[in-house]
């Protein structure tokens, strides 16, 4: 159970099969979500609907305090007044601890509930080993300070410790066995970055004797920018509640205590806030969910679980705006069929008079009939008919300041009846949903903001190359001319030193580009080229250098009606080249690696002709993970001194080319790499 709740990408659903397959945990949760003490509108019959209603990390304190109180309850021989008292205590801290952590929003509060509630389980664990021995100890010093340094004196060792140790031998979180071991610490004491610690400290000094700890309470509430009073108050408000959360959980506790010192908030306040409380709690779950999914997918799931669970609705989708915000397109899950069956719809509305325009319009809700005296336009009647309903709710909801949605409901005549009872929490949830679509928002404009910092930096490592490579490669070329004169050089010769100057300036090229891999295309530079003459001297090249250290296969194969093309033979070379050169990277001894030209005419589909140049290896393929990034300068999976420029550099010059490259995967499972160009005639050019 703890294992799947810590999974940020849990299962609702699953939690809820979990609980199930223990009756005692699932009853009490199930009590627990139907009472008084959480002010539930409807009842819920299955746990499903209590995990959506309470949220993850509620349903897991709430399973661990049934877990204990069930392990602990019959191990001791402690007077039952006494375990009253003990759990009176744990569930009274628990709750202080809970609120004061919201308020201050220093820690988690659900980690904070189970550090309250757990924060004297070593009591129990020394009662259980030491029998009487301890129990004398607790009789004589409980609330003592001294208490701590008895139970070292008469056992060994602390309750703090052994709960602590407890803690750690239940591998929960580290931070919560820390606030355990301190929770008799002042809180004022404990360093800021243990937050959880101090707030537990000072939920345990509230709980029990205040009046006697009035400095240590105050010194602790200054630094949580709190009060003494606001505190008290605090403890008087869930003094009252213990005893209903007590009974939901089925945990004994004495009777409701009547203290002089409570200093409660007017009635009619106390009124107010519970309202408000139930108004809220329905969907009280969800946004820890929502925050917990790592997708947008995954997202619209969570609200796709949670309107079906909550509320029996199981057709919605979201219309959503695009990047311009002038068109809405739907959205929903990979489960979600009425969306899958939008997909490609378009719609503008703030040039329609259509429903649900209304709906953004005047940031209400609408019910949209299909029968009656509104008849529906084209585009309702493809919702229509995609929901196979004859009635819908759109609840409009905000992302961002200027940016605004709709949460599409489907509605039969008995639910649309029922509506207005479940309107405040559907219009929660559909907020929800656009405060995720706004951290969405900003955590892509976030990474893009860092990919251009990135590639900056590259630019600038880029130039610096550039500039030292350009002084010896001066002295090369001017040795080769020198290599080249005189008469008795042989033809062969003649050829090869050729070959090597070309290249040679070929490297000059690419220095001068890394001088900005954003630079525009050059116009200079492109001449007619045979395409099968070029492809086949970079092979041979690349075969006499490359290849000798792998004994790898080098395939190629061009299509005899390709006709040469007006572009930038340096180009394609340092193209092939590059793309070469990574396949190389990838494939094992005796691989293959496999090059294919071919002339595409102008279709219906094509308006150009084009020519198709593909690189294709069976190397182990691209992984999924970084596949959308293969073309960042900077970005490289390689090691060993790789810095990522060669395929950003390949990406650039077809770019330049007014091309476009892709890589896929081919049915034997070959990585292919698809250069896509413009076949210009000269007279074109």
């Amino acid at each position: 159970m703890l294992e799947v709740c810590n999974d940020p990408d849990t299962d609702i659903l699953r939690v809820g099969r979990i609980v199930a397959q223990d009756v005692t945990i699932t009853a009490k949760i199930l009590k627990l979500a139907n009472s008084a003490f959480l002010g539930a509108r409807s009842t819920f019959i299955n746990i499903e609907q209590a995990v959506i209603y309470l949220g993850i990390d509620s349903v897991r304190n709430l399973a661990i305090s049934v877990a204990v109180h069930e392990t602990f309850k019959d191990r001791t021989g402690t007077p039952n007044q006494a375990l009253e008292e003990f759990w009176h205590h744990s569930l009274l801290t628990a709750l202080l601890a809970k609120e004061i952590a919201e308020r201050s929003g220093c820690a988690s509060p659900t980690e904070s509930y189970l550090a309250g509630f757990l924060h004297d389980i070593g009591k129990y664990l020394l009662s259980i080993c030491f029998g009487e021995e301890y129990e004398k100890i607790l009789e004589t010093y409980a609330g003592n300070p001294e208490l701590l340094q008895q139970e070292r004196q008469a056992v060994g060792i602390t309750h703090a410790e052994a709960g602590a140790r407890l803690i750690q031998h239940w591998n929960l979180n580290p931070s919560l066995a820390r606030a355990i071991a301190q929770h008799h610490f002042p809180p004022a004491d404990l360093p800021d970055d243990q937050m959880l610690s101090r707030i537990t400290a000072l939920a345990n000094l509230l709980a029990g004797n205040h009046f006697a700890r009035q400095s240590l309470i105050k010194q602790a509430a200054k630094q949580l920018q709190s009060t003494y009073e606001e505190l008290t108050a605090i403890r008087s408000n869930q003094l009252e509640r213990v005893q209903g959360f007590a009974e939901s959980l089925g945990i004994a506790v004495p009777a409701a205590r009547q203290l002089t010192e409570q200093s409660e908030p007017a009635a009619q306040n106390r009124d107010t806030l519970r309202k408000k409380v139930q108004s809220l709690a329905q969907v009280s779950g969800l946004l820890d969910n929502l925050i917990r999914a790592k997708t947008l997918n995954r997202a619209f799931l969570v609200l796709e679980e949670s309107l079906q669970i909550l509320f029996e609705i199981d057709k919605c989708i979201l219309l959503l705006p695009d990047e311009r915000n002038t068109l809405l397109a739907a959205h929903g899950s990979f489960r979600n069929r009425v969306a899958r069956r939008l997909k490609g719809l378009r719609i503008a509305p703030a040039e329609a008079a259509f429903r649900i325009g209304q709906a953004l319009r005047d940031c209400k809700t609408i019910h949209i009939e299909k029968k009656g005296n509104n008849t529906p336009d084209e585009i309702e009647t493809l919702l229509f008919d995609a929901f196979a309903e004859d009635a819908l709710f759109a609840v409009p909801f905000t992302i961002k300041e200027t940016q605004r949605g709709v949460l599409l409901l489907a509605a039969t005549g008995e639910s649309a009846h029922s509506f207005a009872g479940i309107e405040g929490s559907i219009l929660l949830l559909s907020s929800h949903i656009g405060s995720r679509l706004c951290l969405e928002s900003i955590k892509n404009r976030q990474a893009e903001a860092l990919a251009r910092e990135r590639t900056a930096a590259i630019e600038t490592i880029a130039r610096t190359l550039a500039h030292e490579i350009a002084n010896p490669l001066a002295i090369i070329q001017n040795y080769l001319s020198l290599l080249g004169m005189g008469d008795n050089r042989s033809q062969t010769m003649r050829e090869d030193l050729g070959i090597i100057g070309g290249e040679l300036d070929r490297i000059g090229r690419i220095s001068r580009q890394l001088n900005d891999l954003s630079t525009p295309p050059q116009p200079n530079g492109r001449e007619l080229t045979d395409m099968h003459a070029l492809i086949g001297e970079t092979l041979h090249l690349f075969k006499r250098s490359a290849l000798l250290s792998k004994n790898v296969s080098l395939e190629y194969s061009g299509d005899p009606k390709t006709p040469r093309i007006w572009t930038s033979p340096g180009c394609l070379r340092q193209i092939l080249i590059n793309l070469l050169s990574n396949s190389l990277d990838a494939v094992g001894t005796n691989d293959r690696i496999r090059v294919e030209s071919r002339f595409q005419p102008a279709s219906e589909t094509a308006e150009n002709d084009r020519i198709i140049i593909t690189v294709a290896d069976n190397g182990p393929g691209i992984a999924p993970a970084i596949a959308d990034h293969l073309f960042r300068a900077g970005h490289s999976t390689k090691g060993d001194g790789h810095v990522g420029l060669g395929l950003a550099i390949v990406k650039k010059l077809v770019t330049d080319l007014k091309g476009k490259i892709c890589h896929t995967t081919g049915k034997t499972g070959e990585t292919h790499f698809i250069v896509d160009l413009p076949a210009a005639p000269e007279q074109l050019a």
